[in-house]
C-alpha cells in the first residue's frame, strides 16, 4: 500500500461516525476529532471490549501498519500517541546513502516538469529572474525595453 493513502479520503459513505455526531473522511480527520473529544465518548468508540478506530482504519482506509500501532490501545492518550509517532515515521523522507561511483542527481529545480506551481507562478517568476539575472538583471531588461517602446512611440533619439 501506498503510504500517503493513508491521508486521502475514505469512499463516501464509509466515513467514521462519532457519538458527538462529527464525521472523519480521512485519518488527519480522525486523529483531530480523538483529540477533541471528551473521553466519556472517546470510550463509547475504543475500550477493553472494542477498538472502532481500529476496525475503521483496518477495513476503511486500509493501513494495516497504522492499524496495527493502535490495537492494543485503550486509552485515548495511547491512541493519539500512536497516531502521531506513526505519522511522524511515513511522512519523514528516507535518507539515500550515495555509492562512491554513484553521481549525485541533477537538481531537481532544473527540471520543470518536477516544478509544481505555487499560488500566482511565484516559483517560476522567481526561477525566471534567476535566468534573467546571469546576463542582466530582469529590472533593467524591463526598464530598457520600456524606454525602447517609449524612444519608438515618441521618435526619441533618431
Amino acid at each position: 500500500m501506498d503510504k500517503f493513502n493513508t491521508f486521502s479520503n475514505v469512499l463516501e459513505g464509509k466515513e467514521f461516525k462519532f457519538i458527538n455526531g462529527n464525521v472523519a473522511k480521512n485519518v488527519t480527520q480522525l486523529y483531530k476529532n480523538i483529540k477533541e473529544i471528551p473521553r466519556k465518548d472517546f470510550i463509547t468508540h475504543c475500550n477493553d471490549k472494542k477498538n472502532e478506530f481500529y476496525n475503521w482504519i483496518f477495513d476503511e482506509v486500509k493501513d494495516i501498519e497504522l492499524a496495527k500501532e493502535i490495537l492494543g490501545c485503550t486509552e485515548k492518550k495511547e491512541v493519539i500517541d500512536a497516531m502521531q509517532t506513526y505519522f511522524t515515521t511515513i511522512t519523514k523522507p528516507e535518507p539515500k546513502i550515495l555509492k562512491k561511483e554513484q553521481k549525485r542527481p541533477e537538481s531537481i529545480y532544473n527540471k520543470k516538469e518536477l516544478i509544481q506551481p505555487l499560488p500566482d507562478g511565484l516559483l517560476s517568476q522567481a526561477l525566471n529572474l534567476k535566468r534573467e539575472k546571469k546576463t542582466k538583471s530582469a529590472e533593467i531588461v524591463r526598464r530598457e525595453e520600456l524606454l525602447k517602446n517609449l524612444k519608438e512611440v515618441y521618435n526619441i533619439g533618431r
